[in-house]
């Protein structure tokens, strides 16, 4: 697991995306940001 502090415009889509990784288990492990479209930008994200 590697935690990731989201910048400007990240979305839970985006750094999945950024990193080649299916959306699905990025949700499961950030079970507090529902919407994987929300702008998080610096929150600790776990991939």
């Amino acid at each position: 697991m590697r935690i990731y502090v989201a910048g400007k415009k990240d979305t839970l889509r985006t750094i999945a995306s950024k990193y080649g990784i299916d959306l699905g288990p990025v949700l499961s492990l950030n079970p507090r940001i529902r919407n994987p479209d929300l702008n998080i930008a610096g929150l600790h994200t776990f991939l």
